[in-house]
């Protein structure tokens, strides 16, 4: 069992949000997590304090954040879940964006084979953001591993979706 407790400070009297606000504090964010792991098993609970949030789906700036991980990898396979809220801390902005994460994995000799979806609701807006991925990781050397993906996101009520692709090395020292 771990647990783990930061604060990070602001960024040299920057608005590093876009809130419109300088960020000066000695802990604009507060983060602390508990982490636990036993031979294929691992789970994790973290809080993030006043955290920037530009992407939020209800258009807040930051948010107390919470989340639950859980990942158990029996043989070749890696099994993980996300649970995540992220409640606004603007003073009259009430919104909420709950999201949830499925992910695996398949290990067949230098290959892994990955796939994730997940979703994203807006409590205010009524938005959700759905997104897929696929993926396949080669390792080249103990140091060198390529990897491809390709992952779909769409937002409900917007009406968007936005495609992308990546292909990339991952260089271990």
């Amino acid at each position: 069992l771990q647990l783990t407790l930061a604060v990070n400070p602001g960024e040299n009297n920057l608005d590093t949000d876009g809130d419109g606000v300088k960020d000066t504090g000695l802990a604009d964010t507060r983060s602390a997590a508990v982490t636990w792991k036993q031979n294929d098993w691992y789970a994790a609970v973290a809080y993030d304090g006043h955290q920037p949030n530009l992407k939020a789906l209800d258009g807040f700036t930051h948010a107390n954040i919470s989340r639950a991980v859980f990942q158990v990898k029996p043989g070749p396979c890696e099994l993980c879940a996300l649970v995540q809220v992220a409640k606004s801390t603007e003073p009259g902005n009430d919104g909420k964006d709950s999201s949830w994460l499925l992910s695996a994995a398949w290990n067949i000799d230098l290959v892994k084979l990955k796939a994730q979806y997940g979703q994203t609701k807006a409590d205010v807006s009524g938005e959700t953001l759905s997104l897929a991925s696929l993926g396949v990781d080669y390792r080249l050397s103990k140091q060198v591993t390529s990897y491809v993906y390709g992952t779909r996101a769409e937002r409900e009520l917007a009406d968007t979706t936005d495609n992308r692709f990546g292909v990339g090395l991952v260089l271990s020292f």
